[in-house]
Order: structure tokens, then sequence, then C-alpha cells
């Protein structure tokens, strides 16, 4: 972007790309807004190693180690759950509240190796714990994420100034969420195929990982912008392929389950399209 533009228009970037962070944290987390009905809690397994208690939860890995001393248990450094966590989670009570709920059923039945259940809510903001997304997921759930006002004229206006659909694919997507928002406010009560989304519910696992690919996507295309000197047009896929599988894989399928329910999430679909882009055309970013 020529530096006389973005000199002009720093201040409206910067608010566009922190709407597009809300807005991909609000679609992301929208399936928790619906509680135990379309999520399943988080299963948990207790292991032991060397006189350590290892906690793992289900497909997000080692969430926290448990060491005796003193005959006194504590969490190891960086531990993303706490021990009282842990115990709160680890009631048979609150386990066999939760394995109520038709979402856990359909994930979990009557699995007797449930060591521990935490509720969706709980669960994203554990496992979101060191990673890039973490403030966005607390900051949202706490109702201190900025959302800057903004109309979807003042978007176009930024991309027309900008003049490279190239460097705006996200801000286009952003263009489109507000549409949605200002044609339809809220989200329909009224879903599609609910009993197929009951039956394979969303987990805190692909939510988590589904929000860093929107986030990563969001911030590579606002370094671009800004010419940040560390960013180039083949970091972004670098850094996808890294991650590996587990988180770009994520993306497509929460989308998949979200727009199979009638819900558009304009902003992580781009996102999803971005990589797809990036993993199967190689080519796609070489100059």
């Amino acid at each position: 972007m020529d530096n006389k533009v973005f000199k002009e228009y720093e201040k409206e970037i910067t608010k566009a790309y922190a709407r597009l962070i809300y807005s991909a944290t609000d679609e992301m987390l929208w399936p928790i807004k619906t509680g135990l009905e379309l999520c399943k809690p988080l299963k948990l397994e207790v292991r032991s190693r060397n006189g350590d208690k290892i906690i793992a939860g289900d497909k997000v890995g080692v969430l926290a180690t448990f060491r005796q001393k003193a005959k006194k248990w504590t969490a190891v450094e960086g531990s993303r759950l706490t021990l009282d966590e842990f115990e709160m989670f680890s009631d048979k009570k609150v386990i066999e509240t939760l394995l109520d709920a038709p979402a856990a059923q359909a994930a979990y039945g009557e699995d007797a190796l449930i060591d521990g259940l935490i509720p969706i809510t709980e669960a994203v903001e554990i496992v979101s714990r060191g990673m890039d997304v973490h403030e966005f997921v607390t900051g949202y759930l706490d109702g201190s994420l900025p959302k800057p006002a903004l109309t979807v004229k003042e978007v176009n206006d930024l991309i027309s100034a900008i003049g490279n659909p190239d460097q705006t694919r996200m801000l286009l997507a952003l263009a489109s969420a507000l549409d949605k928002v200002r044609n339809a406010p809220g989200v329909s009560s009224s879903l599609t195929y609910e009993n197929f989304l009951i039956a394979n519910p969303f987990g805190a696992d692909k939510l988590v990982h589904s929000l860093c690919v929107d986030y990563w996507t969001i911030d590579h295309e606002k370094m671009v912008l800004v010419n940040d000197s560390h960013v180039s047009r083949a970091s972004l896929r670098e850094l996808i392929v890294e991650k590996g599988v587990r988180y770009t894989e994520a993306i497509r399928k929460v989308v998949g389950k979200m727009v199979l329910a009638g819900v558009i999430p304009w902003v992580s679909l781009e996102a999803m399209q971005i990589r797809w882009e990036l993993i199967s055309r190689p080519m796609f970013f070489r100059d």
C-alpha cells in the first residue's frame, strides 16, 4: 500500500481490522451462546506418569500436569488448567449434569473413561490460554473486546481508497458481515438441520483452532497493508503449513456446520477460502 494513502487512512484501517477481529470472534463463538444444545463439553482424561497426574483434554492434548510435593498437589509451569478448576470439573455431579445434555450424549455416551467435563464456555477460554486468540476470547466473553462502529459504506470507501482487491479480501468479507447485521440483526432462532448439529456438536478444540486461522489471516492482511517488513506474500502460507492440519481443517468443519445451520459466518468463510487456496495451490502466492 502506498505510504501516503496509508498515513491518510491509518485510523480507518486500525478501526476496520479491530472490527474484523470482533466479527471473527463473534462468528466463531456463536455456537457457545446455545450452551448445551449444540456444543459438547470438553472431556478430560487423567493419566499417570512418573508420579505426576497428566490432564488431557479431548482433541486438545495436555492441559495440565499436577505434581505432588510435601503431600500437596500443584500445577507445573505451563499448565492451562488450574488444580481448583480440575477439582470442580471432575466432580461426579458436574459430570452427570453435563452428560445429560443431548449433545454430550451424542459425543460421549455413557463413556466410563470420562474423568471430567468442562462446559463449553469455560472450555473455550481454558483451551485458548497461551494462544494468540486468548485475549479475544476473554474480551468477548466479558464484553470488553472492542467493537468499533462501522458502516458498510465506510468499509467500501476504505477498500476503494486502498485500490487493491488482492490485499482487501478480509475487508470485503467485513462489508458482507456488516451488511448481514444491518439487514438481519441477531441470530435467527430457527436453525436448519438442528438435529444433525446436536448429533455432531461443536467442540472447544475446533472453535478455538478456527478462530486462530481467522486471526492469522486478518492480521496478515493488515500487516501487508501497513508494509510490515517481516510479512511476505508467502508468509501466511508458511504459517498455516507450519501449524498443521489440526488448526487449518478445523475452520472448514466449523464453517461447514454453521452454513448448514443457516448461519453465514462471512469473515470466517473468507478466511477458510484463503486457507484452502494456500494449501491447495502451492504457487498461489509466489511472485
